[in-house]
């Protein structure tokens, strides 16, 4: 079993983990170590996300790059944190994302 350390696992090694912490299978690899722990991601509010469908539903309310985990929430709206911004500038270069009619960001195609 390894040990929580960063966001990263082998996937044969997913729910075995999640069930050892007690954490919801729907998360998937999106958890938060703390202190050697995986935790839930939490929003601005505090409230924990329980599956990876809440994410989503949040990702795109709040046009966030999908897969962002860990929010600046310093003005109360959730924003890339200024130490993770130069990855997901990278990551919009290399998988661009453009504006659907109603202005939220989807893959271009």
């Amino acid at each position: 079993m390894p040990d929580c350390d960063g966001e990263i696992m082998k996937a044969n090694e997913g729910n075995s983990y999640l069930k050892k912490y007690g954490l919801p299978l729907e998360i998937g690899g999106n958890f938060i170590c703390e202190n050697g722990k995986p935790k839930l991601p939490k929003d601005c509010q505090g409230r924990e996300f329980r599956s990876e469908a809440e994410l989503r539903v949040y990702w795109e309310k709040h046009q966030l790059p999908v897969g962002l985990i860990r929010f600046d929430c310093s003005s109360g709206t959730p924003k890339v944190r200024p130490q993770g911004m130069k990855f997901w500038q990278e990551e919009e270069q290399l998988m661009p994302t453009c504006k659907d009619s109603r202005g939220r960001k989807r893959p271009c195609v």
